[in-house]
């Protein structure tokens, strides 16, 4: 019995090694599956924002804000000004 008391420890090492690696991997797996659900959920979130977003950037959702805080959309359409660099000289004399 003497003689094989380090054999038996050198098992019993082996074996609490072995089960705290089952442990560990177990709590690894638990929380890479928490990521997965978390991950999940984040694209669910983020396919609706974004679906929110284009339907309130249309035309027509803008215009109605736009009325209802008091501003109407233009009936003539924008044009370019031009001018010259001589009359830009000509302003700062």
């Amino acid at each position: 019995m003497t003689g094989n008391i380090s054999y038996i420890l050198y098992v019993a090492l082996l074996a609490m090694i072995y089960i705290a690696n089952t442990y560990y991997t177990e709590k690894k797996f638990k929380a890479i599956e928490r990521t997965k659900v978390e991950l999940k959920e984040l694209r669910y979130e983020y396919i609706t924002t974004k679906s929110i977003l284009m339907f309130q950037g249309r035309q027509s959702e803008i215009s109605k804000r736009a009325v209802i805080q008091g501003l109407r959309e233009a009936k003539m359409p924008p044009f370019k000004i031009l001018y010259s660099s001589e009359s830009l000289q000509l302003k700062k004399q």
